[in-house]
């Protein structure tokens, strides 16, 4: 009877193992992660925005102020010109990269 159980609950890890390995990656490359278009939003709401797209997954956030070599600390106090990717464009799940292009709230684009 022992061996029995033993037997039976190798083949269900084995099973298990073998599904999970086979479902992973296909979900995985069926998910799209699609660029939502956050251009003249503040900062914090646009990331917010970005992030309901990918779920719990950590993405690489740039921030590059246009007219201004300064570190980004406080994400209310910045406005989204443009994005890479592109809106509509596919957030890549490999790097998981996300360039933003800033200005100060009182500037234009």
């Amino acid at each position: 009877m022992r061996k029995h159980m033993v037997a039976a609950v190798a083949t269900t890890s084995a099973f298990l193992a073998a599904m999970t390995g086979l479902a992973g990656p296909a979900a995985a490359a069926d998910d799209e992660w699609v660029m939502p278009d956050v251009r003249g939003e503040v900062l914090d709401a646009a990331v917010s925005d970005v992030q309901s797209v990918v779920g719990d997954v950590e993405l690489d956030l740039r921030f590059v102020p246009r007219d201004y070599n300064q570190q980004v600390y406080n994400l209310t106090n910045w406005a989204v010109c443009a994005t890479s990717p592109r809106p509509e464009g596919e957030i890549s799940q490999e790097t998981k990269r996300v360039i933003f292009s800033l200005r100060r709230l009182n500037e234009e684009c």
